[in-house]
């Protein structure tokens, strides 16, 4: 399948790879189905948009600098995504990365994309841990997440 994008111009990619996003994510409602753009290699990767070529969102495997983190799924969550275990999930932070200093940039830990690798479902969720920013500095020690027990479902 061929997606243009604003961004990254004419993309293909298979259908497999389609993560729907029935919530869509606040700001972009309107934006159903997106796709994980970026190697392996990369630590930053994009979350783009197929509905909408011009919505493409950096994101980022939190546990890469949060060590501590911990998302906390409520019984609706995890029956939303139809996760049946742990390791079908994956989860992504949204990235703000200001022009002038790509050092100041911030994650948004407070509301961490969840995927279900497996089914290919996924939705933002708001974590009510108020441990966790909307702006957690990646290179700074301004903010810092508390100390806890890793990832979990």
């Amino acid at each position: 399948m061929k997606i243009v994008t604003t961004r990254f111009g004419e993309v293909e990619i298979d259908e497999s790879r389609i993560i729907n996003m029935p919530d869509g994510i606040p700001g972009f409602d309107e934006c159903k189905k997106f796709f994980i753009f970026g190697s392996e290699e990369q630590p930053i990767k994009w979350f783009q948009s197929v509905d909408k070529p011009e919505v493409a969102l950096p994101i980022v495997n939190p546990f890469l600098f949060a060590k501590d983190y911990e998302v906390e799924l409520s019984d609706d969550d995890v029956e939303f995504l139809k996760a049946e275990k742990p390791e079908d999930i994956a989860v992504f932070v949204v990235l703000v990365i200001p022009s002038g200093d790509p050092m100041a940039m911030t994650a948004n830990l407070k509301a961490p994309i969840v995927i279900n690798t497996k089914e290919k479902i996924g939705r933002q969720v708001v974590l009510m841990d108020d441990r966790y920013p909307i702006r957690y500095r990646v290179f700074g020690k301004d903010e810092k997440p508390a100390s806890s027990s890793g990832g979990g479902m």
